[in-house]
């Protein structure tokens, strides 16, 4: 299953108008507006982190890309994700459903879902809505 996920979700500096999205994202095929469950925290570096939570929501992008394989290899890098040794990760990648806004349906994607304690001064964000361009 996890081999046939050809999306991604980004919720921070990866979204579309993002500081990062050009250069870690510019060749997606497909750029959905969606959902999934979780929530969103600000941490002091200036950043987003989303933690797993059923009650809550986080909102992002879908992506879909022509070599996921090549793509998550630099995402991992940037995310600070080894696949070798995730307990000495920042995030963990790991499959999830989202919900894709333009259409209603759902697919599963990709997700940087935060590992282990936030830091200290890390704050909610109760829209779980990271950055202020996304158009959801």
């Amino acid at each position: 299953m996890a081999d046939e996920v050809q999306r991604v979700f980004v919720y921070g500096t990866l979204l579309q108008g993002g500081p990062n999205h050009a250069r870690l994202c510019g060749d997606a095929l497909t750029i959905q507006p969606a959902h999934t469950t979780g929530r969103l925290y600000q941490l002091p570096a200036g950043f987003p982190a989303m933690v797993e939570a059923d009650a809550g929501v986080v909102y992002g992008e879908a992506m879909s890309f022509s070599d996921i394989g090549a793509t998550l290899a630099r995402l991992d890098l940037f995310e600070g994700y080894r696949p070798d040794r995730p307990e000495l990760s920042l995030y963990v990648r790991q499959v999830q459903q989202v919900t894709l806004l333009d259409t209603g349906g759902t697919a599963a994607a990709y997700c940087y879902v935060w590992r282990g304690p936030l830091p200290a001064g890390a704050v909610l964000i109760p829209s779980g809505r990271w950055f202020p361009a996304i158009r959801l």
